[in-house]
C-alpha cells in the first residue's frame, strides 16, 4: 500500500505534477498550495479540490500519513511508464477521467443495490446526434429530467451521492479505481 509523508510527497510522487499544475488544476494560487503543503490549514473545498487533483479521497488527505489503498487504481496508473512520460497537464486530465471513471463505477454499483432499479430507464439519444459527447449531453439531460433532478447538469457526483444516497457518500471508497 503506497505510502505518503505529506501532500507534497503526494503530488510529486503519486501524480507526479508540479507545484503550478497542481494549483491551477485545484484552482487555487500557487502560494497557497505551498502554504498547505508546508502546513497551513486548508478548508473542506480546498481538500476536495486537491483530492480530485491528485486523483484520492479526500478523508486521506485529512491522516498525517496518506496512504493510497490496496487495489486503488490511482496508484496504478500513476506508476506506469506511459503515465510518467506525458506532460504535466495531460497528467492531470488522465486523473481527472480516472476520477470520473471511479464515481461512475461506485454510482452504478450503489444503484445496483437499490430496490427500485427500474427508476433508471433505458434511454437511446437520437440517431442524428453523432459527436460523443452531444450523445452524452442528451442522456445525461434526459436522465436528469426522468429522475425529477431538474435540468441542470449535476456539479458533483460526491454531493449528488451524499444527497441522494445518504449511507452512500463512502460509496467511491474501495471501488478499486
Amino acid at each position: 500500500m503506497p505510502t505518503f509523508k505529506s501532500l507534497k510527497e503526494v503530488r510529486e510522487k503519486l501524480a507526479a505534477l508540479t507545484l503550478a499544475t497542481a494549483a491551477s488544476e485545484a484552482r487555487m494560487s500557487v502560494a497557497r498550495l505551498m502554504g498547505i503543503e508546508r502546513g497551513d490549514p486548508a478548508s473542506v473545498a480546498e481538500l476536495e479540490q486537491l483530492a480530485d487533483v491528485y486523483g484520492v479521497d479526500s478523508d486521506v488527505l485529512l491522516e498525517d500519513t496518506v496512504q493510497v489503498r490496496d487495489g486503488d487504481g490511482i496508484a496504478l496508473l500513476t506508476s506506469m511508464t506511459e503515465f510518467q512520460d506525458v506532460s504535466d497537464l495531460c497528467r492531470a486530465r488522465i486523473i481527472r477521467a480516472a476520477n470520473a471513471a471511479r464515481d461512475l463505477v461506485s454510482l452504478r454499483r450503489r444503484l445496483a443495490d437499490t430496490e427500485n432499479t427500474e427508476a433508471l430507464p433505458c434511454l437511446v439519444p437520437p440517431a442524428q446526434l453523432d459527436a460523443p459527447f452531444e450523445q452524452g449531453a442528451w442522456l445525461a439531460a434526459h436522465l436528469r429530467s426522468r429522475l425529477g433532478l431538474g435540468a441542470r447538469p449535476i456539479p458533483s457526483m460526491r454531493d449528488f451521492m451524499s444527497q441522494y444516497f445518504p449511507s452512500g457518500g463512502r460509496a467511491v471508497r474501495g471501488s478499486g479505481l
